[in-house]
């Protein structure tokens, strides 16, 4: 058993015959229990008319105690303190430890909604414990989230020309979900205010007079800080990033009538992304990536030709590297397309119970056609009419013989503008043909199903119905994290073309 040393910065007479008390217990007990008492640890801070003065002394056991010097600190409860506490020595140690557990949980590798969780549990308390008690600057406040940022930027986990505001946005509205340490100080001041003027106890009554700037409280002073709320903060990020002329066109994109907003965001909750292709996606909702229609007019960069540097046909933006560059149509987004295929294919088929064993999607290889007793499902099947058909040729038949109907499933990875008309578009295509297969195939019923999903992960309203309609709701999620990690390699493989 160790009894550690009483840690107080003031020592006087009474405490040295507590010390030398204790100190003389601590021989009655048998030689089965071993103590020490702390003695190094202790410290002696004398102060007379204002100065300094050094006074050691000698206990019973002959151990001294050391007297504290000019320069010297004592920590208590984790704060550095001498004549007074030291607050910018404070504020550096803090922001050191916090940074550097910081830069520990980015070389982990944990995903971007767990490194995230992790900053806030693990790395954020070692500053909300000195808030209200040590005294923090607006200026260090934001070096600190400053410094966050660079850190995350190092690690590739946050892209230098991504919005902030989205860094301290919940998840569910699209950001990343970091506490804003700024709002977080603000609070935790406000809170100790309140406690401290609402407690009818003598002794902090007096303590609130006494106050007169002399902590970060300043109690003395009964005016409440106007502080938002923690739901306004949020209002208030999300107005800013919604005002940034490049960066606010994802949000507003959001906000179309026609896209289901929570589900949009559901990627960064429950996908298990890598923070760093998380990171990377943000880039491209944002738009921020270095395309050469950014660098020429966002970034002013000498650029003298604009034009796709695959296609050489159309400017080279975003929304063009992703779903509009007619060179990447035949490999690139087919590859994306038929990822998606693959999802709903291989659901319709374990549902009709065509094949019994379900394999990661990027391994599933569907076969042209499937059939049992009940249920015939083709896959990419061109199909022959007595009348020439302009578009015969949908992604999935699946055919429910005991019902004796038939759905013609079509995929569409559009960009997030082209939501509405892709939908439209797949609809139209293939209604000639669900009339033709309906009386050729003497079925009661024919359903066009469009399964549309926006290149970026934006999912409109469209989606649910008709994931709702082939009963396969909860794909949606695998659907929107096949697209993101496809979208995000066929940007990342155009970026490194010469």
């Amino acid at each position: 058993m160790v009894l550690s040393g009483a840690k107080s910065t003031f020592f006087d007479t009474k405490c040295v015959k507590l010390m030398n008390t204790l100190l003389e217990q601590t021989e009655d007990f048998s030689n089965d229990i071993k103590m020490s008492f702390g003695v190094e640890k202790c410290r002696r801070l004398s102060v007379e008319n204002g100065k300094l003065i050094r006074r050691e002394f000698e206990l019973m056991t002959h151990e001294t105690v050391d007297s504290m010097t000019e320069d010297d600190t004592y920590k208590y409860l984790g704060i550095l303190q001498a004549r007074r506490m030291q607050h910018s020595e404070i504020v550096s140690a803090i922001t050191s430890e916090y940074l550097q557990r910081v830069k520990s949980l980015l070389k982990s590798c944990l995903n971007g909604n767990n490194l995230f969780k992790a900053i806030n549990a693990f790395a954020i308390p070692v500053l909300t414990y000195t808030f209200g008690v040590v005294k923090w600057s607006e200026t260090e406040l934001e070096n600190v989230k400053r410094a966050t940022r660079t850190l995350l930027t190092k690690y590739g986990t946050h892209h230098p020309k991504s919005a902030v505001e989205r860094l301290y946005l919940p998840r569910r509205q699209g950001g990343r979900g970091m506490v804003d340490i700024k709002q977080l100080h603000n609070k935790c001041k406000q809170s100790l205010r309140l406690y401290f003027h609402n407690q009818e106890n003598s002794l902090l009554q007096t303590v609130c007079k006494a106050d007169l700037k002399y902590s970060p409280l300043n109690l003395s002073e009964f005016s409440a800080i106007e502080l938002i709320s923690g739901t306004q903060h949020i209002q208030s990020l999300m107005q800013d990033w919604k005002m940034k002329a490049v960066h606010g066109r994802y949000p507003h994109a959001l906000d179309a009538p026609e896209v289901d907003n929570a589900a949009s965001n559901e990627w960064l909750i429950h996908s298990g992304i890598y923070a760093e292709t998380e990171g990377f996606m943000i880039a491209i909702q944002d738009q921020v990536i270095a395309t050469r229609n950014y660098s020429k007019y966002i970034m002013r960069a000498s650029v003298e030709n604009d034009l796709c540097r695959r296609c050489q046909k159309q400017t080279e933006t975003i929304h063009h590297i992703t779903g509009a560059c007619v060179t990447l149509a035949a490999t690139e987004y087919l590859t994306r397309h038929n990822q998606v295929a693959k999802i709903v294919h291989q659901s319709l088929a374990i549902q009709h119970k065509l094949v019994t064993e379900e394999l990661p999607y990027f391994k599933y290889t569907p076969d042209a056609v499937i059939e049992n007793r009940t249920s015939k499902l083709y896959w990419d099947r061109s199909v022959l009419t007595d009348r020439p058909m302009p578009h015969n040729r949908p992604d999935i038949i699946v055919v429910e013989k005991e019902v004796n109907q038939a759905f013609l499933i079509d995929i569409g990875v559009p960009n997030t503008h082209n939501l509405q008309d892709c939908y439209m578009e797949k609809y139209r295509k293939y209604q000639s043909l669900a009339y033709e297969i309906k009386d050729l195939w003497k079925l009661e019923k024919v359903e066009v199903i469009p399964v549309i999903i926006s290149t970026t992960g934006v999912i409109p309203k469209s989606l649910n119905t008709s994931l709702e309609k082939l009963n396969m709701v909860e794909k949606r999620r695998a659907i929107q994290k096949s697209v993101i990690l496809s979208t995000s390699s066929i940007v990342r493989k155009f970026l490194n073309i010469n």
